[in-house]
């Protein structure tokens, strides 16, 4: 992990006029893609976090002299809609790469179009492993790993502790499904003492959490994973804390709720004790801290989790732009295959067409209605993805 004051020179340097002169030219154009109308608690700091990184990489001389512009579109969550943008991204606006496509049905929808038509995507989060390490794909990117080596990374914290009956609850579609079995077929590999006495998947948007609670109750669980999140998870937790049910239960939530946004949406619900990820609040010397005064200077407050994403997200195309032989599909795609970069969460690595960040597991708090991270402890990326540092996916 980088010290303070190396990465607050590095910035610097970066940013020195007498090192690179600004980019002036004709721009290399990157296409986004987020859901802004449907999901703007994290599309929009998202755009935050690279609009610092594209005004440090133009200030700095953007791509052999050239800057770079970022036409952005709404997807709104819609993977047709999502199809039409990239068809007119890529033939009207001519851009050489996409980036964002969040949601998993946008992210497959959008990478199938990129490998027929050899322009290569970054997509923010992950979905299930099987696409990406299907041979077949050599366009579409991750800037997250997939469920299967995200969920082992939980099932490996569970395995330490002294729980042997666990239930898990999920939404009813292929992100809580795919998270959820992998946790289990992990945490069952190192402890085959345990056993899953619930499991439980409600339709998105829709549950009913007494009905839920009530369920997962009867099989008396010493512990819980969880991947349900926002509306979901605040109305199981209001419901949960009037009734008592996870008082005398370990919780672990596989979604990231110990993000600012999540911390804001739950609020008096806002869970305490629960083990998940999360992005320290006070800077300390932690590796994001130049990063945060960049995005604190800007927009007057702390960054979250997807500005942090979106500002790693560009270092990344950028880089593989500005080592690639030229501006076609293939040879971007060949920079990207062994993308590195000095990330705001440290060195991050493309490996096997998935980034492995470093970052932060801790626990929820929540005090006098308040909610907040304690006892962060940062992992680097081989601690927390041992199994993508010693195998290669076969090709």
């Amino acid at each position: 992990m980088k010290t303070l004051s190396a990465l607050v020179l590095g910035f610097v340097l970066m940013a020195s006029p007498a090192l690179a002169a600004p980019a002036t030219g004709e721009p290399i154009k990157i296409g986004e893609m987020m859901p802004y109308t449907n999901g703007p608690s994290f599309a929009v700091p998202f755009r935050e976090g690279w609009q610092i990184a594209l005004e440090q990489i133009n200030k700095e001389g953007g791509v052999h002299g050239r800057p770079v512009e970022i036409v952005s579109r709404d997807d709104q969550a819609d993977p047709a809609v999502a199809v039409r943008i990239a068809e007119e991204l890529v033939s009207r606006e001519k851009v050489v790469m996409l980036i964002g496509a969040g949601f998993d049905n946008v992210g497959l929808a959008v990478g199938n179009y990129v490998n027929r038509y050899h322009v290569p995507l970054l997509k923010q989060w992950a979905g299930s492993c099987g696409p990406i390490e299907d041979p077949q794909n050599t366009y579409w990117f991750n800037t997250t790993p997939c469920y299967g080596p995200y969920a082992r990374i939980f099932a490996r914290e569970a395995a330490k502790l002294p729980y042997k009956k666990w239930a898990m609850i999920g939404p009813n579609y292929e992100f809580g499904h795919a998270m959820n079995e992998s946790f289990k077929a992990e945490l069952q590999r190192l402890r085959p003492d345990v056993v899953f006495v619930s499991e439980r998947y409600p339709a998105v948007s829709k549950i009913n959490a007494a009905a839920e609670i009530r369920a997962i109750d009867r099989t008396k669980p010493d512990a819980i994973f969880s991947t349900i999140f926002s509306g979901d998870l605040a109305s199981y937790l209001l419901h949960a804390q009037k009734v008592g049910f996870l008082q005398d239960k370990y919780c672990i939530s596989g979604t990231n709720i110990g993000s600012k946004t999540s911390i804001k949406e739950l609020g008096t619900a806002y869970p305490a004790g629960w083990l998940t990820e999360g992005v320290p609040q006070d800077t300390n010397g932690l590796p994001v801290d130049p990063f945060v005064k960049l995005y604190e200077s800007k927009y007057e407050q702390r960054p979250d989790l997807m500005a942090i994403y979106g500002y790693q997200i560009l270092l990344v195309a950028v880089d593989s732009l500005r080592k690639a032989k030229s501006l076609n599909g293939e040879d971007i795609r060949n920079a990207l295959e062994n993308a590195k970069i000095d990330g705001p969460f440290g060195p991050v690595q493309m490996k096997n067409k998935q980034l492995y960040p470093g970052f932060w597991l801790g626990h929820t708090d929540n005090q006098n209605g308040k909610g907040s991270m304690v006892n962060l402890k940062w992992h680097s990326p081989e601690d927390l993805f041992p199994e993508a540092f010693q195998t290669t996916i076969a090709q």
